[in-house]
């Protein structure tokens, strides 16, 4: 089948199932056959089971290099859907689908675009890793297996808000992961005046977690979840000598893990509970350069960007650092200016996940109109 535009291929690709723990190699088969009928020169590396994949597309010599981000994995479909997850249904001009915003329609955005750009001298790679839900290992092997250096890269994530172009990251918040055990003693709860209960220092250690941070950077601030809570009472006559829960921390995009870590322990003490911390997972941030020189590569990008929008979209985007993380981080890290633009957030990870069909060549386009100016100020 010749495919022949990103909306044809954003419906292929929603009608494979790629939920998390759902799919097998079979899947990464076909989207690199669709790759290579566009192309594109597949490579691949398989991880903990999962066949990641990356296209490269253009002249090897050529003078701009963009790394195009995306990920073919999604959350699973859930229940409650009024449409089938998986059946690319389309009606009043809207595509619905797992995946349709987060984020197989950026990817097929991303893969025509760097096909057009090709024929322009721009060398691109297009990024698909089968892990961006979970694990996110896929991503940082791929960037082995190429080896390129590139000047700019581009994600596809869903950034747009409430309109295509409203909203461009230019880095994402970091992130820290922890469990935290307070500790007391067993004893009865009939004789709770002999027996403290640990469970109720939890108020105050969770409201003096949570306060404020007071460290705003690029519109976003530092916030702490706490995500659940346990005891190891063995029934409800018996005072818990342990109270643990778990938290998800995202942290402002000017501070570091350590920082984080350190602030969290001194809150910690200064509830006056002895606890236990154990670090689950700390991802650090990434800013591509808000107040960069325009003439610097970081600047170049982001004004490029603006530029882009502004004239084919009719909207000037906020600049942002919200939302989760996204594997664009692995390439910003090597000191690669990084921009992630992506259709509207279209109800994604919940049901009846969609996509206006419109915006997904809408989406080509700019990315088409920001790789022409890249190249063009190089020349």
């Amino acid at each position: 089948m010749k495919i022949e535009s990103s909306a044809q291929l954003t419906r292929m690709l929603l009608q494979e199932n790629t939920c998390t723990g759902s799919f097998g190699s079979d899947v990464s088969i076909r989207l690199a056959g669709w790759l290579e009928s566009l192309g594109f020169v597949v490579e691949s590396v398989e991880v903990d089971g999962i066949v990641h994949l990356c296209g490269s597309i253009g002249p090897t010599d050529a003078a701009t290099r963009l790394a195009f981000v995306g990920h073919y994995d999604t959350v699973g479909a859930g229940e409650g859907w009024r449409y089938p997850p998986f059946g690319a249904v389309e009606e009043n001009g809207i595509l619905y689908g797992r995946g349709a915003s987060d984020m197989k329609s950026g990817d097929a955005a991303m893969i025509f675009a760097a096909v057009k750009l090709a024929t322009q001298g721009v060398r691109s790679t297009v990024f698909l890793p089968g892990d961006e839900e979970t694990a996110s290992r896929g991503m940082p092997a791929l960037l082995d297996r190429v080896g390129e250096k590139f000047d700019f890269c581009i994600c596809g994530e869903p950034t747009s808000k409430k309109k295509l172009g409203d909203c461009v990251k230019v880095g994402r918040r970091g992130m820290v992961r922890a469990q935290v055990s307070l500790r007391g003693q067993l004893g009865h709860t009939a004789y709770a005046d002999i027996t403290p209960n640990v469970a109720h220092a939890l108020p105050a250690v969770i409201t003096e977690l949570t306060k404020p941070w007071d460290d705003a950077c690029y519109g976003v601030a530092t916030t702490l979840s706490i995500t659940t809570i346990s005891t190891d009472s063995t029934a409800l006559n018996v005072i818990p000598s342990v109270v643990s829960f778990k938290f998800d921390m995202r942290f402002a995009p000017n501070r570091s893990i350590e920082e984080m870590q350190g602030e969290i322990i001194a809150r910690l003490d200064a509830a006056g509970v002895a606890y236990e911390v154990e670090w689950q997972k700390g991802t650090r941030p990434y800013v591509t350069g808000v107040n960069a020189e325009p003439t610097s590569p970081q600047g170049k990008l982001i004004t490029v960007t603006q530029s882009v929008i502004e004239e084919m979209l009719g909207i000037t985007p906020i600049l942002s650092c919200d939302g989760g993380t996204s594997d664009a981080r692995f390439v910003a890290w090597q000191g690669v200016p990084t921009i992630e633009f992506g259709v509207p957030h279209g109800n994604m990870h919940g049901t009846d996940e969609f996509v206006e069909v419109r915006n997904i060549e809408l989406l080509e386009r700019v990315y088409v109109g920001i790789g022409e100016r890249l190249l063009s100020s190089k020349q």
